[in-house]
């Protein structure tokens, strides 16, 4: 399957960053972001389904 074009682009612009290191700390910070973000994700899925 194709990828969209502008999709195509993110990756590539993400992948010629330079690398940034991250702490301890800020790792588990970032985690536990996204986690969260999950999180609210699955409970916004989970409404949607038992509204139908």
């Amino acid at each position: 399957m194709p990828r969209d074009p502008a999709l195509v682009q993110r990756i590539e612009s993400l992948r010629s960053r330079p690398v940034v290191y991250l702490g301890h700390g800020d790792a588990l910070l970032l985690l536990g972001l996204a986690n969260a973000s999950l999180r609210e994700q699955q409970f916004a899925g989970a409404n949607a389904e038992e509204d139908v």
